[in-house]
């Protein structure tokens, strides 16, 4: 806690700094009277300047001065006296310069020095040292008392030493010296949070808004730990009421947590045959699960010590531990491992520091890991639901990873062998839904290739002869782990795996063929080469994948499966530039889907078309034939919406600029509708690829016909590009 006094010095040492601005400023202020009144001021000043320098250091001097106090004055002589000269305003800004000068090198080597010994208050508080930390930083302060770090370190190891309004006082001492220092919000408001005044550390927090907008996303993130702090110290004071007033349902929690630890005590004390005992506890376990039913109840359990139960030495842990300790596991011991998992379920539900708290277990995670092993299906069954309902909460994920191996994990869940298909979805949903993460597939990315991606190697060769769930989910997971860059460079290098893909999708396209409209894990396998396509596979390989979902394109009826056949088309063929695939009746197919309100379907047909025009300019006849007045075209390039509108509109700009290549491509158009449309998303739109393609577009139908060009001058449409060039890369 600052000292008063420090506190009076350094007070008065700021209203002199503020005198003195005030001074400086009326001086060079354009007002006669202020300029006036201010050189009063300043000889003031100085004169108690010179005061203060008559009494700095002591008088050596033996001689009694009261001795000379009775002599005579002697006599001036006659004449014109001399005048004690006085400072005019020049002399008093020089003197202030100097001295200026000499308290700036001053305050430098107090802040080198104090500095020295804030490091080894810094050293100290990293070894935990906390008390010895804050001598360091007092004894800085003795040297230099207006360096704001020195405050802002104490008042952190204040807060590790509970003393939180000393805390407090420190980060407010320290917002007089800097009232924009961040650390000091950040501190108070810890401080603020470890005494439960909630409201105000939030308020505190976001007063650094203020302050600096930048750090935006850091207050958020404070205040939302604030609002889970309160929320957990609102639940446990709410299990707590609920035990002073002898509620049921927290007598009945209380009531099974210490009749099973008093049943544990009393069988170490006498050295009962604990296998006598398993289906008690499991029973027992079983029915404290059924009690965990909300929030306030599963935080009673915590609160209650309700995790002990698995800790304490005696049949329960024995049972948990005997798969990690090569202990003999005793008869009925999965009976107690299923019902202590589940319990474990149902207390962490929605419950992010129970799940804490259960990890933090000695070997926990190890054992959780563990019992995929055991062969019993239920055991299995209780354990993935654990971690699946664990993966649903983006903070309890983030628990897991800082827990348990999650490559261990990822495998056990990839292959749970287990023959029951709701496990096998179920690990597989837990999968897809910890690949939400990077951080998770940063974890899986090294080694990949030799350790995961075998298993998907293998379940690849069922596509499009098995159908479960969780052979999708599976291909799903993939699909997302590709989206990794050192994960998708590694698959991409497998000829082996590329080879499988190919052969997956020719299964299912003869499957799609016999009339299966949508074959399973298809869509999960289109999204798998979409992300390898472009790397790895060859302009042939690329005409192979276009020729075999053709048919798709032709005749899939199924939205989500045409889109993604759509995209993985789109991609090969800007890589094999090949448009010999494309018929009259396969254009009047995408004539149909540019057509259709589903947006993802009309962007990829377009672009598709873009493509082909780019290739063979001559392929639009039909198109030519089926818009009539290209209304289907203009009505795009019409449309005021969304960025994907706008996308569509950069590709039919596109179109209208190969359309000028084609005999009469252009006779059905409006010259002053075109190129003003054009010209007005050139100008307007905020995508630097539909503005690079309008001017593509009107360059091209300007050099193809006269009309266009006296239509682009009609509109002032030189000056418009001129103005609203797009970058050069984007027009070659």
């Amino acid at each position: 806690m600052q000292d008063p006094d420090e506190k009076k010095d350094l007070d008065q040492f700021l209203q002199k700094v503020n005198d003195l601005e005030s001074i400086m400023k009326d001086l060079t202020s354009d007002d006669p009277k202020k300029q006036a009144e201010a050189i009063k001021k300043a000889d003031q000043k100085v004169q108690s300047f010179e005061a203060t320098t008559d009494r700095i250091g002591f008088d050596k001097t033996v001689i009694n001065k009261k001795s000379f106090e009775n002599m005579a004055k002697p006599e001036m002589p006659p004449g014109p006296q001399l005048t004690e000269p006085q400072m005019d305003q020049q002399a008093f800004l020089n003197a202030l310069d100097a001295d200026s000068k000499r308290r700036a090198k001053a305050r430098k080597e107090r802040h080198r020095q104090a500095n020295i010994i804030k490091e080894d208050g810094n050293t100290a508080f990293k070894n935990g040292e906390f008390e010895k930390s804050v001598e360091f930083y007092t004894k800085a302060m003795q040297v230099a008392r207006d360096l704001t770090a020195l405050y802002t370190n104490r008042a952190a190891a204040y807060i590790q030493l509970k003393k939180y309004q000393a805390a407090i006082d420190d980060c407010e001492f320290s917002l007089r010296i800097d009232e924009k220092w961040i650390k000091a919000f950040v501190f108070k408001a810890r401080a603020l949070q470890h005494m439960c005044k909630f409201d105000d550390a939030v308020e505190t927090f976001q007063a650094i808004i203020e302050i600096d907008e930048n750090k935006k996303n850091m207050v958020e993130s404070f205040v939302a730990e604030v609002n889970n702090a309160k929320r957990i110290y609102e639940l446990e004071s709410k299990a707590e009421i609920s035990v002073k007033e002898e509620k049921p349902e927290a007598e009945g929690i209380l009531k099974v947590i210490n009749t099973l630890l008093t049943r544990l005590e009393e069988e170490l004390k006498v050295g009962v045959d604990l296998s006598g005992s398993l289906m008690y506890y499991a029973g027992g376990l079983r029915v404290l699960q059924t009690q965990l039913i909300d929030e306030q109840s599963r935080t009673l359990f915590r609160t209650s010590g309700g995790f002990s139960l698995l800790t304490h030495e005696g049949c329960i842990s024995r049972c948990l531990k005997s798969g990690i300790e090569n202990l003999s596991i005793p008869h009925h011991a999965s009976e107690v491992v299923s019902a202590a998992v589940a319990l474990c379920t149902a207390a962490c539900l929605n419950l992010p520091e129970n799940l804490t708290l259960l990890l933090s277990l000695n070997q926990m995670p190890e054992m959780l890991l563990n019992f995929f092993e055991w062969s019993d299906e239920q055991l299995k069954r209780d354990v993935v639901t654990f971690f699946h309902e664990a993966s649903l909460d983006e903070t309890s994920r983030k628990i897991l990873y800082k827990t348990v191996d999650c490559k261990r994990l990822f495998k056990q869940l990839l292959k749970p062998k287990t023959r029951k298909a709701d496990v096998n979805s179920s690990a597989s949903a837990t999968l897809c839904n910890m690949l939400l993460d990077q951080k998770c597939k940063s974890f899986l990315s090294t080694n990949f290739q030799q350790e995961l991606l075998p298993i998907f190697h293998a379940y690849l060769k069922e596509v499009g002869s098995s159908d479960y769930e969780a052979l999708t989910l599976r291909l799903k997971c993939l699909g997302l782990l590709l989206q990794s860059k050192a994960i998708c460079e590694q698959v991409s290098s497998e000829d082996s795996f590329r080879k499988a893909c190919m052969e997956a999708l020719v299964r299912c396209v003869e499957r799609f063929k016999s009339g299966l409209t949508n074959p399973c894990a298809m869509e999960e396998l289109l999204n798998v080469i979409v992300a390898i396509l472009r790397p790895s596979f060859t302009p042939q390989q690329c005409s192979e994948v276009i020729q075999h979902l053709t048919i798709l394109v032709l005749k899939c009826k199924h939205k989500d499966l045409l889109t993604q056949c759509l995209v993985v088309v789109s991609a090969a063929l800007e890589k094999s530039k090949d448009v010999s695939f494309v018929t009259g009746a396969l254009m009047k197919q995408f004539f149909k889907h540019v057509k259709q309100d589903d947006i993802r379907v009309r962007i990829y047909s377009l672009k598709i078309l873009c493509c082909i025009a780019q290739q063979d300019a001559m392929k639009l006849e039909t198109w030519i034939k089926l818009d009539k007045g290209y209304k289907v075209l203009l009505g795009i390039l019409a449309d005021d919406g969304s960025e994907t509108a706008k996308i569509n509109q950069g590709h039919v700009a596109l179109m209208i600029g190969y359309l000028a290549n084609v005999p009469g491509g252009l006779d059905q158009c409006d010259p002053g509708d075109v190129v003003r449309r054009l010209l007005v998303m050139c100008r307007d739109s905020d995508l630097k690829a539909c503005r690079a393609n309008c001017a593509i577009a009107l360059g091209k139908l300007a050099k193809a016909h006269p009309r266009f060009l006296d239509a682009l001058r009609e509109h002032d449409g030189i000056n418009i590009l001129a103005r609203n060039k797009p970058p050069e890369e984007l027009l070659s």
